[in-house]
C-alpha cells in the first residue's frame, strides 16, 4: 500500500508541476569497514512468540454521518500515544488520546492556509507540531498538536520539492522521501531521496538516492517505481533504510544524523507474485486516492513479475526490528496473512504470523510504536489497536 501512495504522489506532483511550474548455522557479525550482521534462517531465539491482543477499535465516531469516517486514508502516532487519523473523504485529520476518544478534527479541502487540495501523501505527528504535505500546491500545512494552524511552507522556496510519508523522529527532526523534478534533453528526471530535516524543512542530510528516467506514457513502469523507494524505521537511535530493489536483502542501520553504522544481511531469493496477489493489487490501486486521481489512474494497471525484498519496517519498545520480506504464496495460503522477521542487535531472532490472540490475521497498514501495534482498515474505516 504504502508503494501505492508513493506512486500516486509522484504523478500528481508532476501534473502540478507541469501545471503551475541458510547457509551456516550461526549468525554472527562480519568485520569490515562498516560492520555486517551476516545471518542465517536459524532463529537466534526459537522460543520467541508476539501475540497481540486487540483492545481498542475506532470505527464510526458518531450517529450523525457527517462525523464519520468517509474514507480514511492513512493514520500517525506520536510519541505520547495520540492517534491521528486522516480522512480522505473529507480532507480532514482526528486526532484521538490513548484510548480512542475523538478529541479533535482539523483541515478541510481547498488550497488556502490550513487546506489541503490533495490528502494522500501521509503526514506526520511530532511532539509539538503535525506536518501534512500537498503535492498539488508544493507545500506543507504546520499545525500545532490540537490542530491549531501555524503556517502554510512552500516546500519548492525550500529547495526539497515534493515530500512523501514523513516521520518525525526522537530529535524532532523529519525524515522524508522527497522528490524533485527536472527535465533534460527532454526527458523527465524523478530525482528520489530520502532526507533528514529540521522542523523547518532545512536539508540536514541526504541518506539515500536514486534518479529516474520518468515517461508517463509507459504506464507498466509507473506501477514499478515504488520497488526504487526503500522502506525505513527508526529508533531513538537509530534509522534503518531497507535496500531498495528485487534482489538482495540488506538493511543499513544509521545514526539519527545520517551516519552509517552497521548493515544487516540475511539469506534471500526473488520471490514472484501469484495470479491472485496481481488481482488484489489491481484492485487496491483502482480504489485509492482522491477522484482526479482515480481518473488518471483508472487504465494503470500493476503487471509487476517479482516482488519487492523488504515492503516495510517497524521498531517495537523491546528494541526489536520487525521486517515485512516478500513471502512466497503457495496454494491454500492466506494472501494476507503477514508474516514478519524479527531482529534484535542486528541478530535474526525468529519469524512471526501477524494473528492476534484470538488467532485473526491483523491486516491493513500496520505502525508499531511502543508496546502497541496499530492497523489502518480502509475498506472498513477503522483503527485497530493491540497491545502485546
Amino acid at each position: 500500500m504504502k508503494r501505492i501512495v508513493i506512486v500516486i504522489s509522484i504523478i500528481a506532483f508532476i501534473m502540478s508541476c507541469s501545471n503551475g511550474n541458510k547457509n551456516s548455522s550461526e549468525n554472527k557479525k562480519v568485520a569490515s569497514e562498516t560492520e555486517v550482521f551476516k545471518n542465517t534462517l536459524e532463529p537466534a531465539d526459537p522460543d520467541l512468540k508476539i501475540i497481540p491482543e486487540l483492545i481498542i477499535t475506532i470505527n464510526d465516531i458518531a450517529e450523525d454521518s457527517t462525523e464519520n469516517f468517509q474514507r480514511l486514508q492513512m493514520i500517525s502516532v506520536s510519541d505520547d500515544g495520540s492517534i491521528y487519523a486522516g480522512d480522505a473523504g473529507t480532507f480532514s485529520i482526528r486526532k484521538f488520546n490513548t484510548e480512542g476518544k475523538l478529541v479533535t478534527k482539523f483541515g478541510k479541502q481547498g488550497k488556502g492556509p490550513g487546506e489541503f487540495s490533495m490528502f494522500n501523501v501521509g503526514f506526520a505527528a511530532g511532539k509539538n507540531k503535525v506536518y501534512v504535505p500537498d503535492p498539488m500546491t508544493q507545500s506543507v500545512n504546520v499545525f500545532d498538536t490540537d490542530g491549531n494552524f501555524i503556517e502554510k511552507v512552500n516546500t519548492m522556496s525550500k529547495g526539497i520539492g515534493m515530500m512523501t510519508m514523513p516521520v518525525v523522529m526522537t530529535s524532532d527532526d523529519i525524515l522524508s522521501y522527497v522528490t524533485q523534478v527536472e527535465q533534460k534533453d527532454g526527458k523527465i528526471i524523478l530525482k528520489n531521496s530520502l532526507k533528514i530535516l529540521s522542523d523547518n524543512f532545512d536539508e540536514k542530510k541526504k541518506i539515500w538516492g536514486k534518479d529516474i528516467d520518468f515517461d508517463p506514457t509507459d504506464m507498466s513502469k509507473m506501477m514499478t517505481m515504488g520497488n526504487d523507494f526503500p522502506s525505513i524505521a527508526f529508533n531513538d537511535r537509530e534509522i534503518f533504510v531497507a535496500k531498495s530493489g528485487l534482489d538482495d536483502f540488506e538493511i543499513v542501520a544509521y545514526d539519527l544524523s545520517g551516519n552509517e553504522k552497521y548493515k544487516i544481511h540475511s539469506p534471500y531469493r526473488k520471490v514472484k507474485y501469484t495470479e491472485k496477489e496481481l488481482e488484489m493489487a489491481n484492485e487496491r490501486i483502482q480504489s485509492f486516492g482522491d477522484e482526479n486521481v482515480k481518473q488518471f489512474m483508472k487504465d494503470v494497471k500493476f503487471e509487476e513479475t517479482y516482488k519487492k525484498v523488504i515492503s516495510g519496517m517497524y521498531f517495537d519498545g523491546a528494541g526489536r526490528l520487525w521486517v515485512a520480506k516478500a513471502q512466497e504464496i503457495k496454494d491454500g495460503d492466506d494472501i494476507e496473512l503477514v508474516k514478519l522477521e524479527i531482529f534484535k542487535d542486528g541478530i535474526y531472532q525468529n519469524t512471526i504470523e501477524l494473528r492476534d490472540s484470538e488467532g485473526n490475521m491483523i491486516t491493513g497498514m500496520i505502525q508499531i510504536k511502543g508496546n502497541r501495534i496499530y492497523s489502518t482498515d480502509t475498506e472498513s474505516n477503522s483503527v485497530k489497536i493491540y497491545d502485546f
